[in-house]
C-alpha cells in the first residue's frame, strides 16, 4: 500500500510540472496527490483518520477557493511576496479539487463509522440475547 501511495505522490509531482498553470486540467496534480494518500488510510484501518482527513480537506479547499476571489488590494499592504503567494496558490492550486476529494473522504469516513458503530451495537444486542438464554 506504501508503494502505491508513492507511485501516486511522484505522479502527481510529475504532473505538476507537465501542467501548466491555466490549463484546464491543473486540478489533476493536487487530486493525485490527495487520492495518493488513500491507499495509507486503507492500511492504517482506522475510521476516523477518513473523516478528519476529509475535513481538512475541505477547510484547504474553501481557503484556496476564498483565496481566489480575495482582491489584491489586500495583500498589496503586506510583503510583496504575500501577493506572489497568493497568486501560486490561485493558480497551481485548485480548491474545488481539495473539496470535491475532501468530501468524498469525509463522506467514506461517515459510512465507515456509522457501519461501525452499527456492527458494535448489533454485537451488544446479541450478546445481551445470548446472555440472557
Amino acid at each position: 500500500m506504501i508503494a502505491l501511495a508513492v507511485i501516486l505522490w511522484v505522479v502527481s509531482l510529475g504532473l505538476s510540472f507537465v501542467i501548466a498553470p491555466g490549463n484546464r486540467y491543473i486540478w489533476v496534480p493536487d487530486t493525485v496527490l490527495l487520492i495518493g494518500f488513500w491507499p495509507l488510510l486503507i492500511a492504517h484501518r482506522s475510521r476516523w483518520f477518513w473523516l478528519a482527513f476529509g475535513v481538512l480537506n475541505m477547510f484547504i479547499g474553501i481557503c484556496l477557493i476564498t483565496l481566489t476571489f480575495m482582491p489584491d488590494s489586500e495583500f498589496a499592504r503586506f510583503d510583496p511576496r504575500t501577493l506572489a503567494t497568493k497568486h501560486h496558490l490561485a493558480q497551481y492550486h485548485e480548491g474545488f479539487a481539495w473539496l470535491s476529494v475532501g468530501a468524498v473522504s469525509a463522506i467514506i469516513g461517515l459510512l465507515l463509522l456509522f457501519s461501525g458503530l452499527t456492527a458494535w451495537i448489533v454485537g451488544k444486542v446479541r450478546r445481551k440475547a445470548n446472555s440472557a438464554n
